[in-house]
């Protein structure tokens, strides 16, 4: 009881607001009110932009499934992304991503997938975040479907630049040597789920990709917060 008061307390004296819109949220909301919620630009599985994202693997890597959340596109898409890869806000990743696999579960999206793999980032893109905000999309998954996560089998190669204002050719020389497997022998025959914040041209997740089927992974999903098309 006493707790319950201080929590009301402190929700009126520092009120948690929406990081899209500054409303006041309600007890039940997490960092993004219901309006703003439903006004994010959601991909439907079922429309020809889905099928565009599978076809950006599909033919050249054992690709089960890939899909995004939202478009990227939308303001209220990109805050997101923004809050949670450069602002210090990596929990609205684990949030959103809670809604969006209860959206997938119906569909069997996660049937079989023994292992969850965050894409990496550098170490120098660690060291300025200090965190990685694909291994927070993870965990939103991971907390619904209970799958593990695979928090150390894959690394990146350590690089101070960026992939966001990368060209489309550029993002495509992105090479499978650029991320190494720690543990081989533990993906052997895996089914694994990759997961990663935007899908832009792909080049990164198939590089990873590239890596995991080279260690003798059998099946890979991809799964994204955004597609920026």
């Amino acid at each position: 009881m006493l707790l319950s008061y201080v929590v009301h307390l402190w929700n009126f004296l520092f009120p948690r607001c929406c990081i899209l819109c500054g409303t006041r949220l309600t007890p039940h909301e997490e960092h993004v009110c219901g309006s703003c919620l439903t006004a994010l630009p959601y991909i439907d599985d079922d429309d020809t932009t889905n099928n565009r994202i599978e076809q950006l693997y599909r033919g050249i890597l054992p690709i089960q499934h890939a899909t995004a959340f939202f478009y990227y596109s939308a303001e209220e898409a990109r805050q997101i992304i923004h809050s949670a890869k450069y602002h210090g806000n990596p929990y609205i990743a684990q949030y959103i991503t809670r809604l969006m696999v209860s959206e997938k579960i119906p569909t069997h999206f996660f049937d079989g997938i023994d292992y969850i793999i965050p894409m990496p980032i550098t170490k120098y893109h660690y060291n300025i975040r200090k965190y990685n905000q694909s291994y927070y999309i993870a965990k939103g998954i991971s907390s619904v479907t209970h799958i593990p996560i695979l928090t150390d089998g894959v690394t990146r190669k350590d690089s101070k630049e960026s992939q966001t204002h990368k060209s489309y050719y550029q993002r495509m020389a992105i090479s499978a040597d650029d991320f190494q497997l720690k543990k081989p022998e533990v993906l052997k025959g895996k089914y694994v789920l990759v997961v990663d914040d935007v899908i832009t041209s792909g080049a990164s997740t198939r590089a990873i990709c590239y890596a995991l089927v080279a260690a003798g992974v059998s099946k890979i999903s991809i799964l994204a917060m955004a597609y920026a098309k």
